[in-house]
């Protein structure tokens, strides 16, 4: 089967992450495939699918003035590779997508949350119809697939995000310490990961904690990523931080092996890639309770710590009250390896290829 995957931007990101498993696993199964994305094709990763000799084409779509040409050059991509189907991921890839296709087409939308700009729903909403079949990432998305976007039920399929198990043997074998909270936050600067809360819950832990918080994750919001450097020095714990920046995956598993606690206090998600790996790697979880999380929590509900409440007190408490509790946090960090020992990008990968197949008839 030729398969055209088509994607926002190749840097490094939860979803951009899981089309390149699902893009490197369809390849070692035989399938040709392709992947286009808008821009950034010189991220982290396309370098890994470069590296698994997959072409990726960048269509030069870095706002809206440049929309005409990166319809031609879609267009241009779908003549020369002839897909048997299309596989769009996240809104800006999607939109174009709908725009670019023929008729005859199939084509497949990936989405990742339950999108608050009701922009975003509008257009979602009025372009649905040339969809094939939705692929959402958690039970949540595709509730609001159906009674937002307007999906038809059947179209729709939930398959949520896998892990690289092994890739995280280290972590989880490695030593770390109990006498400080060594914490991690893997997330973009962004307003929608709610770091800001995060900052505030931190600032105030009772004193007689000791704690240290590294930050892993790009700055696409330089307003935002400032904002957050401002308020850690107002609020006094500037000096307990690290602002690590965007770091390869591979180096990701030293900052996990290193942590004893992650937090993720996201507005919103769809389902975070990083909650999954660090109950890989072995580091309790907090995290809001976000669409996907529901998910998680359903399928094992001892495996993180969810902070119901999105403000700065209820993270202050959940923190204080997990770190106090050793052998809770032992628990939480069983059920976590458990539960994705069995989460495999493998079996992801098979359930992309069974709606693949059915849409396409092949």
């Amino acid at each position: 089967m030729k398969i055209l995957l088509i994607i926002t931007e190749l840097g490094e990101g939860g979803a951009e992450n899981a089309l390149g498993q699902v893009a490197s696993g369809l390849s070692r199964r035989g399938h040709q495939v392709r992947v286009a994305c808008l821009f950034n094709s010189d991220g982290a990763v396309a370098r890994r699918l470069n590296a698994a000799g997959i072409e990726v084409d960048s269509l030069g779509v870095t706002g809206t003035a440049k929309l005409p040409a990166g319809l031609k050059r879609l267009r241009a991509v779908i003549r020369d590779f002839v897909p048997d189907i299309v596989h769009s991921w996240l809104f800006h890839a999607n939109f174009l997508a709908r725009l670019a296709l023929p008729r005859g087409l199939p084509l497949i939308a990936s989405l990742r949350v339950v999108e608050p700009r009701k922009s975003h729903v509008w257009l979602e909403a009025l372009t649905h119809g040339r969809v094939s079949h939705c692929i959402c990432v958690s039970n949540a998305v595709q509730e609001f697939a159906v009674e937002q976007v307007g999906m038809d039920a059947a179209r729709c399929t939930t398959i949520g995000n896998g892990v690289d198990f092994e890739a995280f043997a280290a972590a989880r074998a490695a030593n770390r310490g109990s006498a400080t909270m060594q914490g991690l936050c893997v997330a973009r600067l962004t307003h929608q990961k709610g770091l800001d809360i995060l900052l505030e819950a931190l600032a105030g832990l009772p004193a007689d904690i000791d704690w240290h918080w590294r930050f892993v994750g790009a700055e696409p919001e330089p307003v935002c990523a400032a904002q957050l450097r401002q308020a850690a020095a107002h609020l006094g714990i500037a000096a307990r931080l690290d602002w690590c920046g965007p770091v390869p995956r591979e180096q990701l598993v030293d900052y996990y092996a290193a942590a004893n606690l992650l937090a993720l206090p996201s507005r919103w998600e769809g389902q975070a890639n990083v909650v999954l790996e660090a109950l890989a790697a072995g580091v309790p979880v907090l995290a809001s309770e976000t669409d996907g999380i529901r998910d998680l929590t359903a399928a094992a509900p001892a495996a993180l710590t969810v902070v119901a409440d999105n403000v700065a007190a209820a993270w202050t408490a959940a923190l204080n009250d997990l770190w106090r509790a050793p052998d809770r946090r032992a628990a939480q960090v069983e059920a976590g390896v458990a539960f994705t020992s069995d989460r495999a990008w493998a079996t992801v990968v098979d359930r992309h290829l069974e709606v693949y197949r059915d849409v396409s008839g092949a």
